[in-house]
This record gives structure tokens, C-alpha cells and sequence, in this order.
């Protein structure tokens, strides 16, 4: 059995920092800790992408990788970002969180033996610090 690691962006840079982890990881002969096959020839990685715009994460989920992010773990949170305000991060309304948590959740019980889950975040700003400390502290 394989451990498994499920990879969490969260916010602008969170979100590019775990593309290009992916990435790079795609190309290692060993990659099933980070992706499942989805169908026969197409991996998925095994990330949730989380902003408060949709510019970030519509960028990578469109770009021309030899896999493809779940449709159903990326989560935009708004129209507009939260303005480098930690604030405007931390507060982000409990039911959006709930479907995030839930979809965590799946993850984990897809894998075979979880090892850990890998957050991507900014350490200062908005929706990366404020956002990844409140679903950190859920995580608990």
C-alpha cells in the first residue's frame, strides 16, 4: 500500500505554488502518492485548490497539463480577492468552508493510507494567510 498526500492551495500563490509542485512531480516515475488514475491514460492529482477569485485557478485548470485537476475540488470563493487583508481571509463564511472541508474529507477516504496533507499557502496577505489558518485550525 501506498501512502498518499493530498496538496492544498490555498489563495493566489498557494494555488500556483501546488501547480508547479504537480508539475514537477508528474514527471517522477513514482508520482501515486500525489495522483490516482481517473481513467485509463489520465491522472488526477490529488489537490483541492482553493481562492476568492477565479483568475488564479482558471488559469491552471485550463492550462495543457498530461493530467487534469478534479472539477470538483477547486473552490472560488468570490469575484474579487481578499485584498491582502488576513481578515478578509480568516472570515470567509462557515458554509463555504463546509464544502471544502467535505471535500478533504473524500480525498482522504479515496486513499489507501493517508500520509498527510500538504497546505500551500502565503504566509502574509489574504485569502492564503487568512484562509489557511482558519481551515488549519479545522483541520485539527
Amino acid at each position: 500500500q501506498n501512502m498518499s498526500t493530498i496538496c492544498i492551495g490555498i489563495g493566489q500563490c498557494g494555488v500556483s505554488c501546488t501547480d508547479a509542485l504537480l508539475q514537477r512531480l508528474s514527471l517522477e516515475e513514482e508520482n501515486d502518492y500525489f495522483y490516482y488514475l481517473q481513467s485509463e491514460k489520465k491522472q488526477s492529482p490529488r489537490a483541492i485548490l482553493i481562492d476568492t477569485e477565479p483568475k488564479a485557478i482558471s488559469k491552471h485548470i485550463c492550462s495543457s497539463h498530461s493530467w487534469s485537476y478534479d472539477p470538483r475540488n477547486t473552490f472560488i470563493l468570490g469575484q474579487s480577492g481578499a485584498g491582502n487583508n488576513w481578515g478578509c481571509g480568516y472570515n470567509i463564511g462557515n458554509e463555504k468552508k463546509t464544502g471544502i472541508l467535505e471535500s478533504v474529507q473524500h480525498e482522504a477516504e479515496k486513499c489507501d493510507q493517508l500520509e498527510c496533507l500538504s497546505i500551500q499557502q502565503s504566509a502574509a496577505g489574504g485569502t492564503g494567510s487568512g484562509l489557511g489558518t482558519s481551515l488549519t485550525e479545522d483541520f485539527r
